[in-house]
C-alpha cells in the first residue's frame, strides 16, 4: 500500500467513527462504502471493519453501559449468531467481482430506504421480530459487516430515549464483532494486512469520537444525512460498473 492509501484509510475511518458516536451506526456502512475502492479487496475491507468495530461500539458504549436493555439487545442474536456463521462461509468463497456487485446494490438499497422510508417503519416488542431483525443483521454484516440498518429499525423501536438507544446498539454491535471476527480467524480471513488496517483504524477511534462529539449540535441532521446517503449510492453505482 502507498502512503495515500494509507491516509485515505485513517480519514475515512475517522469520518466514520464520527458518524457512529453521533448516530449510534453508520461506521461499517461508510468504510464498506468508501474503502473498497481504495484497497480492492471486499473481504479485506469487511474484516478489518469487524475487528475496528469492536473497539469502536466498547469505546462508543461505555459511556451508555447503564442503559442497556440486556432483554432488548440479546434477543436478535438468536437470529444473527446462524446467519452470520453461513454468510461468513459465503463471503470467503465468492469471487472478488460478485461481492462488489453484492455490495452496491446493498448500498444503493440502503442509501434509498434511509431517504425514502427511515423511521417510518416501527416493529412491536416482540421475539419474532427481534429475530428476524438479527437474522438480516447477520446477513448484512457475515457478508459485508454492515448490519446496523435492521438493527436500527428494532432498537428505535423498543428502547425508550436516545442514550438506551445508543447503549443498546453498542452493545450488540460489540458482541456481533467480536462472534464475527473469531469466526473469520478461525477461517483464515484475518492476514497481515488486515491486522495493520485495523490497527489504523483502531488508533483513529479516539479522534473520531472527538470529531463526532464536537459536530453534535453543529451540524444539522439533514445536512448529515444529504452526505452520508448520497455518499452511500454513488459509491454503490460505482461498485456496479
Amino acid at each position: 500500500m502507498t502512503a495515500v492509501q494509507w491516509i485515505i484509510c485513517a480519514l475515512c475511518c475517522c469520518f466514520a467513527t464520527a458518524v457512529q458516536t453521533v448516530s449510534g451506526f453508520g461506521f461499517g456502512i461508510l468504510v464498506m462504502a468508501m474503502l473498497p475502492h481504495v484497497l480492492h479487496s471486499t473481504v479485506e475491507c469487511s474484516v478489518m471493519v469487524g475487528l475496528t468495530s469492536i473497539v469502536n461500539s466498547f469505546a462508543i458504549g461505555w459511556r451508555y453501559r447503564r442503559k442497556i436493555r440486556i432483554a432488548t439487545t440479546f434477543l436478535p442474536l438468536i437470529g444473527f449468531l446462524p446467519v452470520s456463521y453461513l454468510c461468513i462461509s459465503l463471503a470467503k468463497a465468492a469471487g472478488e467481482s460478485i461481492l462488489r456487485v453484492i455490495l452496491g446494490l446493498c448500498l444503493v438499497g440502503l442509501g434509498l430506504y434511509f431517504i425514502f422510508l427511515n423511521g417510518k417503519i416501527r416493529l412491536k416488542n416482540t421475539v419474532p421480530n427481534a429475530i428476524a431483525a438479527g437474522g438480516i443483521a447477520g446477513l448484512l454484516s457475515g457478508l459485508f459487516s454492515t448490519g446496523g440498518p435492521p438493527l436500527v429499525i428494532w432498537f428505535l423501536s423498543v428502547t425508550a430515549d436516545m442514550e438506551e438507544y445508543i447503549g443498546s446498539m453498542q452493545g450488540i454491535f460489540f458482541i456481533m464483532n467480536s462472534y464475527n471476527s473469531v469466526i473469520r480467524g478461525i477461517k483464515g480471513m484475518i492476514t497481515p494486512r488486515v491486522l495493520l488496517l485495523a490497527a489504523l483504524a483502531m488508533a483513529m477511534t479516539l479522534p473520531g469520537i472527538w470529531l463526532g462529539r464536537k459536530a453534535m449540535g453543529r451540524i444539522s441532521e439533514r445536512q448529515q444525512k444529504i452526505v452520508i446517503y448520497s455518499l452511500m449510492i454513488v459509491s454503490g453505482i460505482l461498485l456496479l460498473f
